[in-house]
């Protein structure tokens, strides 16, 4: 497999993660809490003779990548960063 499409294949997942808190924004600590759960349990599960191939490989590190992100970078876009608010009125 080449180098150039498991870059796209995991940089296309953390790219939507971070378009995703930047489009909808934070949503609840507890969301975000879960999503890192589950990424953790995604990447420590055992694999088997199914998920032992290149594909599968590449689709449940998406998974994982999206997940993982999503829920890690909540807190920079919640504390940090948040391009909704403004301090303006709009009249």
């Amino acid at each position: 497999m080449s180098d150039g499409l498991v870059a796209l294949c995991y940089g296309s997942s953390i790219a939507l993660a971070l378009l995703v808190l930047w489009l909808y924004g934070v949503r609840h600590w507890y969301w975000h809490a879960a999503s890192i759960l589950l990424a953790l349990g995604i990447g420590l599960a055992p694999g088997n003779e199914f998920t032992n191939t290149t594909a599968m490989t590449l689709v449940i590190g998406w998974v994982f990548s999206f997940l993982m992100v999503w829920g890690v970078a909540a807190p920079i876009f919640a504390f940090g960063w948040d391009h909704h608010q403004h301090h303006w009125k709009h009249h």
